[in-house]
């Protein structure tokens, strides 16, 4: 003979520890508190806590490699505004010679100018 009773209520205590009964479906349902596993709730979780390892960086080093990634990262940046500054100016010293007129004289030629401005003074 089938059992076709449907639950409205949870027994009182089925559900443990501390456990919300509910009706899903027709069925008791626990929904356990922290710490407790099962269908009412009557197992304990254990945490067994993490095998210690042993770790051959001392204790604050990440302190002082984190300073060390900012100190190469300022050297890197000043080192680039360095690279910036010498293209800048040696495109400016370039665009003066550039505009510059520069006279190319024979020999001849610069004893002649330098003849002619002694006779003008």
């Amino acid at each position: 003979m089938c059992n076709n009773t449907i639950l409205q209520d949870c027994e009182e205590d089925f559900c443990l520890n501390g456990a919300t009964c509910q009706i899903v479906a027709g069925a008791y349902l626990c929904i356990c508190s922290d710490g407790f596993t099962g269908p009412n709730c009557g197992t304990e979780i254990v945490v067994s806590s993490p095998i210690p390892t042993t770790s051959t960086t001392p204790p604050g080093s990440n302190k002082a490699s984190s300073v060390n990634t900012w100190i190469i990262i300022i050297i890197a940046l000043v080192v680039i505004l360095m690279a910036i500054v010498a293209v800048i100016t040696v495109s400016v010293c370039l665009c003066f010679v550039k505009r510059r007129k520069v006279k190319s004289y024979t020999k001849n030629e610069y004893e002649a100018e330098m003849i002619e401005k002694l006779e003008m003074k």
